[in-house]
């Protein structure tokens, strides 16, 4: 069964170097571009891993991690957080995520996609022997999805943590050569994409002339 990991990225190039990355035989892949359309279908795809760009328009990649990291369903499900070349961590917002977690654009999409699996396989592998319980309570562990889709939504029950409900700082912008970085930083995505994509498609290309040559040089054979 193929793993289901959920994209958020507001670049185009970005997603389509994902999709075109990750073996379709082996993972599906379902990009969305905003914060607040991964967090209303993350109940009905049940991703095995979730890939979050931190600049991602309306609820962006801090808010959106943090949220999955309070439902029970999601804790232990891989948070990938993708950074742009001139995006730097914020310290506030970001102080819980880990370092080993964060993947620098423009990204080598194979290293990503085995860098995904292995997030996903320590996971789903036994962290105890089988005969030892899990968790003392497993009741405490039982999935919630109703409540879990409530909180995606922002709706929080009376009983969830204050520190989930506490409103999320402001973006720091800077004034000045803002603007410039991001387009350098979009063009070079763009530029890193095409150069992944093309890669991809010479290398298939040149394998189905090649069997085309084997299966034709194998008639020739037959026929003499």
């Amino acid at each position: 069964m193929a793993y289901r990991v959920i994209l958020g990225d507001p670049s185009y190039s970005a997603q389509k170097a994902v999709q075109t990355a990750f073996p379709e035989s082996e993972f599906e892949v379902y990009p969305f571009d905003n914060g607040q359309d991964v967090l209303d279908n993350i109940v009905r795809v049940q991703p095995d891993a979730v890939l979050l760009s931190l600049s991602l328009p309306g609820r962006d990649g801090y808010e959106v991690g943090r949220l999955l990291r309070n439902l029970e369903s999601y804790k232990r499900v891989p948070l990938i957080f993708l950074k742009g070349v001139f995006e730097h961590l914020d310290p506030e917002k970001g102080a819980w995520i880990a370092e080993e977690d964060i993947v620098q654009k423009p990204f080598d999409s194979e290293k990503l996609a085995a860098f995904v699996r292995e997030a996903i396989e320590k996971t789903t592998s036994p962290a105890t022997f089988p005969e030892e319980p899990l968790f003392e309570n497993t009741a405490e562990f039982k999935p919630q999805p109703k409540r879990d889709e409530e909180v995606a939504r922002g709706r929080f029950p009376e009983d969830s943590p204050p520190d989930l409900k506490k409103p999320f700082p402001g973006p720091r912008l800077e004034d000045g050569e803002l603007d410039l970085k991001i387009r350098d930083s979009v063009r070079k995505e763009i530029l890193e994409a095409e150069r992944e994509i093309e890669k991809r498609v010479r290398a298939r290309v040149l394998a189905e002339v090649r069997m085309f040559l084997d299966e034709r040089l194998e008639e020739l054979k037959t026929k003499d």
